[in-house]
């Protein structure tokens, strides 16, 4: 027998025993990730579950995780005609809001991201290190100053200018962000289209923007999400109830829906859940239908350039 031929069976016990090690290390892998995603999975089961529930059900000393009998889907619609909360109008103050921030967010960065990438320009490493900079300042610092700027220079008060105008002069992360999806470009792409005769807006237009879109996607998504849960800026701006955004609302739904009657029960809990889905679900959609721009956008930030 060759030498060969004996240590092959040892190999081959040698491959099993690695491919068994790395079969029940994945299996605890996924585990564990499956563990975990159920902890953070049934508060938001259980959210689903008491939306449709009765209100009796709600107040029972029992506690239950399904609905007994019939689902009351009615509550949803509850939502939206609750006496004293114009939920409709929320919604559409919200969206006008959120639209007016994302072309606010995309024509600023875009531009202030590309000029740091792209132009040379004496002290523009210092320029950006400071802007860089102002992330770790906290936005509680500036909230007064900011506040009084806006209410008693520019008087705007009670308006949505304040939620809005502030957003076209950028942001430090995702200027970071569209900066380094720029440098990450071949310079032949600009100076191809500079032979063809086209100017520099032109190449920002029709070549740059078009290939930095999972950057563009990743940031309207992200500031989607933080513009449709932010509770504190309309909150100190906004004193008519007609101007009022979903996350307002919501707070007042809650004023009306929960409390305590003379029996000692509490209110329509199942109607407030019903609400918070209501701005828990287009979250949702959104994230999962761009969720691979989210992480291709966020994960290039740490990629190089030139």
């Amino acid at each position: 027998m060759t030498p060969s031929a004996e240590t092959a069976p040892s190999s081959v016990m040698a491959n099993n025993r690695i491919s068994s090690r790395k079969l029940i290390t994945l299996g605890f892998t996924y585990l564990v990730l499956i563990l975990g995603a159920l902890v953070f999975l049934i508060p938001f089961i259980w959210t689903i579950l008491t939306s449709v529930k009765s209100s009796s059900e709600i107040s029972s000393t029992t506690i239950t995780f399904l609905p007994k009998g019939d689902w009351h889907w009615e509550n949803f619609s509850k939502v939206f005609t609750n006496p004293g909360i114009d939920f409709p109008r929320y919604l559409l103050n919200t969206i006008f809001v959120i639209v007016g921030i994302l072309i606010g967010k995309v024509i600023s960065c875009t531009l202030v991201g590309y000029g740091f990438a792209r132009f040379r320009a004496p002290g523009k490493n210092i320029l950006f290190i400071a802007m860089l900079s102002t992330m770790l300042l906290p936005s509680y610092v500036t909230l007064v100053p900011t506040y009084l700027l806006f209410t008693q220079i520019f008087h705007w008060g009670d308006s949505f200018l304040p939620l809005i105008v502030p957003h076209f002069f950028g942001e430090a992360f995702y200027i970071f962000l569209m900066r380094q999806f720029f440098m990450g470009l071949p310079y032949e792409l600009e100076e191809a289209a500079t032979i063809d005769g086209a100017g520099r807006f032109r190449i920002f237009i029709q070549i740059m923007l078009p290939m930095v879109t999972p950057a563009i996607v990743a940031m309207c998504v992200l500031t989607f999400m933080g513009a449709w849960n932010d509770y504190f800026t309309p909150l100190i701006y906004l004193n008519d109830p007609s101007k009022y955004t979903l996350a307002l609302g919501l707070q007042f739904l809650r004023d009306n829906t929960i409390g305590v009657n003379n029996s000692g029960s509490v209110g329509q809990l199942n109607v407030l859940m019903a609400g918070a889905l209501v701005m828990i679900i287009p979250m949702l959609l959104i994230f999962f239908v761009a969720q691979k721009f989210i992480i291709e956008g966020v994960s290039i930030t740490g990629m190089g350039g030139r």
